[in-house]
């Protein structure tokens, strides 16, 4: 099946990584084919309204590292 694709670069943490490693390579599956079929799920399930994605307003933080 031919498909429309475009390369992104996403930072994810060492072990969300690792995860998707691990669950791709035992489904036998392509890590990025994975990646794109969950990320479809995950944002129809937001749009449909059944997952909530929680946030908090934050716009500035303070940089304190110049007190030590």
């Amino acid at each position: 099946m031919a498909k429309d694709l475009i390369a992104r670069t996403w930072r994810v943490g060492t072990l969300t990584a690792n995860h998707i490693d691990e669950v791709a390579s035992a489904l036998g599956v392509p890590p990025s084919r994975l990646v794109d079929y969950l990320l479809r799920l995950a944002l129809l399930e937001v749009e449909r309204g059944k997952w909530k994605v929680r946030r908090k307003p934050v716009r500035y933080a303070i940089d304190e590292d110049d007190l030590t």
